[in-house]
C-alpha cells in the first residue's frame, strides 16, 4: 500500500497511525496538494489527501473510507471501530464530529493566516491595513467556522464510547 499526503494533515496522520497500530506495511509519499497536485490528480480527481493506493491498484480517497477498509484487514478483536450496533453508530458519530472539527480548524487557520486582507480584523475596531496579514481575516467567515468547533468538541465528548481494544494505555506506536 502507498499512503499519499503529508503528516501535517490530521487526516493523513490518522491513517498513518492506524496503519502502524495494525502493523500493516505501507510506503509513505509525503506529497503536498499545493506543490504536488499534478501527481495527486491522476489518482484522486479531488486533489485531496489522504489517498491510499492498495496493492491491487485500487485507490481510496477519504480518511473515513480508508480507515474502514484498514479496519476490515485485522481480526475483529483488534479493530478500532465496533462492528455491532448501537456502538458502531456512536463511534462513527464521534469520528464524524472529530474529523469535522479538524476540517473547521483548518478552515479557520486558512481564514486567519492566508486570507487576502481586505477586511477588518476579527474583533477589532482598528484598521486591518496596519496589522500583519496573519492577523487579518473576514469576520463572517471566522464566525461561521469558529462556532461549530466548540459545539462539535462538546458533542463528541458527550457521545464518546469507550476506547477501542487496540488503544491499550501505554502502547507505543512503532516506527
Amino acid at each position: 500500500m502507498i499512503l499519499i499526503g503529508q503528516y501535517d494533515s490530521s487526516f493523513v496522520r490518522r491513517v498513518g497511525i492506524a496503519l502502524r497500530l495494525y502493523d500493516i506495511p505501507f510506503e509513505h509519499r509525503p506529497w503536498s496538494i499545493f506543490s504536488d497536485a499534478e501527481k495527486i490528480q491522476p489518482l484522486n480527481p479531488l486533489i485531496r489527501v489522504p489517498t491510499l493506493i492498495l496493492d491491487d491498484g485500487d485507490v481510496l480517497i477519504e480518511s473515513n473510507l480508508i480507515l474502514d477498509y484498514i479496519d476490515s484487514l485485522v481480526p475483529p478483536a483488534r479493530r478500532m471501530s465496533p462492528q455491532a450496533e448501537p456502538d458502531r453508530r456512536r463511534a462513527l458519530k464521534v469520528v464524524a464530529l472529530a474529523t469535522g472539527l479538524a476540517d473547521k480548524a483548518v478552515a479557520l487557520f486558512y481564514e486567519k493566516v492566508l486570507h487576502t486582507p481586505r477586511f477588518r480584523l476579527f474583533g477589532s475596531t482598528g484598521a486591518a491595513h496596519r496589522l500583519p496579514p496573519r492577523w487579518r481575516c473576514w469576520k463572517p467567515t471566522a464566525l461561521r467556522v469558529r462556532a461549530p468547533i466548540g459545539s462539535a468538541k462538546r458533542s463528541a465528548m458527550r457521545t464518546s464510547p469507550s476506547p477501542p481494544a487496540c488503544a491499550t494505555p501505554g502502547r507505543l506506536i512503532p516506527g
